[in-house]
């Protein structure tokens, strides 16, 4: 589809004077900026998911997404309903969902330290304290012990003919001990929610005033809130001299927010696996070639992950 023709759609759907695209992400989900007569800017998401999967989640995010606004400080995406009061405009082959742009720098662009990762952590827990209050129950996927199965399953029997095959051995059996561990931790705890389920330095914002955001709540998901710390505490990794210290950091203003969870340290490792797993079994069964092409070099890494914790 042209340009001008996603801008005609976006016209006629939301009511809203947009002159400009700018293709942003070409991986999964066709991400683009829209920008209208009077300079304000959007996000709008394509996507080709059937909408009986993305419907329920975006309920969920724009649940998760006004509880933040009103309880916290956090700039997140506002969800801005079509003309007839619809969460996307589904087309034949597709789904619109839009979104008011938030503005900052993304935090992967800044220079990273211990200030700005214990920044990060009391966003988390906000988050995670605020996914807390949330009673409604939303028809989304959960990573639970189903979940994890599948995923393994589906890791192996996707794997490309061109990857080496010397993982696959140890690696059903790190998987079969992760979904044990998963098993063990449970469900039924203060700690498992309305998770992010993709929180790292690309899905956080800086503003000019130095007020944090929280972005791109696509792959909202009920998890442990583990999860999310993980995916963030990976990051760290890419700073071989700071890393310790930044997660230390990170947890510590965490820990501020929610201090419970420090009693469950000791399954930190599990859900770095799990991570990894996620990470793998994304890149693997992607239907868009350049999510293969772009992320493959990084598997090794996350399927060691998977090992390494387990």
């Amino acid at each position: 589809m042209t340009s001008e023709a996603l801008l005609q759609r976006v016209r006629q759907s939301y009511g809203l004077s947009v002159i400009a695209a700018e293709l942003l992400r070409p991986l999964g989900d066709q991400v683009y900026r829209l920008t209208d007569e009077q300079g304000q800017r959007y996000v709008l998401k394509q996507s080709v998911r059937p909408a009986r999967e993305r419907l329920p989640e975006l309920q969920a995010i724009d649940r998760l997404t006004v509880a933040l606004r009103q309880t916290t400080d956090l700039a997140v995406p506002i969800l801005i309903p079509d003309s007839q009061g619809n969460l996307a405009v589904i087309g034949t082959d597709d789904l619109l969902v839009l979104y008011r742009w938030v503005d900052g720098e993304i935090s992967s662009q800044l220079p990273v330290d211990g200030v700005l990762t214990y920044r990060m952590g009391i966003a988390a827990g906000e988050m995670h304290r605020c996914a807390q209050t949330i009673d409604e129950r939303f028809a989304i996927r959960t990573y639970d012990q189903a979940y994890v199965q599948r995923l393994g399953h589906e890791l192996l029997t996707h794997w490309p003919p061109d990857f080496d095959s010397a993982y696959r051995p140890g690696l059903a059996t790190a998987i079969a001990a992760l979904d044990a561990h998963v098993v063990a931790v449970g469900y039924d705890t203060a700690d498992f929610g309305l998770i992010h389920a993709d929180f790292h330095f690309g899905n956080m914002t800086v503003a000019p005033d130095g007020r944090l955001g929280v972005i791109d709540f696509d792959e909202i998901a009920y998890g442990h809130f583990w999860f999310d710390l993980t995916n963030m505490i990976n990051e760290f990794a890419d700073y071989p001299e700071q890393g310790e210290m930044l997660q230390a950091q990170f947890l510590q203003g965490y820990f501020s927010v929610r201090p419970l969870l420090q009693d469950t340290l000791d399954q930190l490792p599990v859900f770095i696996g799990l991570s990894g797993l996620v990470f793998a079994h994304w890149v693997f069964t992607a239907p868009n070639e350049s999510v293969r092409r772009t992320k493959m070099q990084y598997v090794p890494d996350a399927l060691a992950q998977i090992m390494r914790n387990l």
